[in-house]
């Protein structure tokens, strides 16, 4: 199996860290990570998946990309958490306050 990099370059995180005083800053930065930027079609959709299952014989290894990944990741999906913030009565903590509380454990770390 091929060991992959990091997508996400830890140093310039902790010095976006460093630097910003806002998690919103934090957050508005790393969000086009989830940002399309070629439309996919129920075509390309098929060809991907087929192509890469190609590339994944010939080259004798698992594919990256199965017929069910790009539909899971076309179909839209939303949760809510409301019965069980009713049944348990408990409140979560929000993402920023979240952010916040990891950033002090990186810092910590780092010191």
């Amino acid at each position: 199996m091929v060991k992959r990099k990091p997508t996400c370059n830890v140093k310039k995180i902790i010095n976006l860290l460093k630097k910003t005083t806002s998690n919103s800053k934090i957050y508005k930065k790393y969000t086009f990570i989830n940002s399309a930027s070629i439309k996919v079609t129920p075509l390309i959709k098929e060809l991907a998946w087929r192509l890469e299952s190609m590339r994944s014989f010939f080259l004798q290894n698992s594919p990256l990309l199965t017929k069910e990944t790009p539909e899971s990741s076309m179909s839209i999906k939303s949760y809510s958490s409301s019965k069980i913030k009713k049944k348990i009565d408990y409140n979560f903590i929000s993402f920023n306050d979240s952010v916040k509380k990891y950033c002090k454990f990186f810092k910590r770390d780092l010191i």
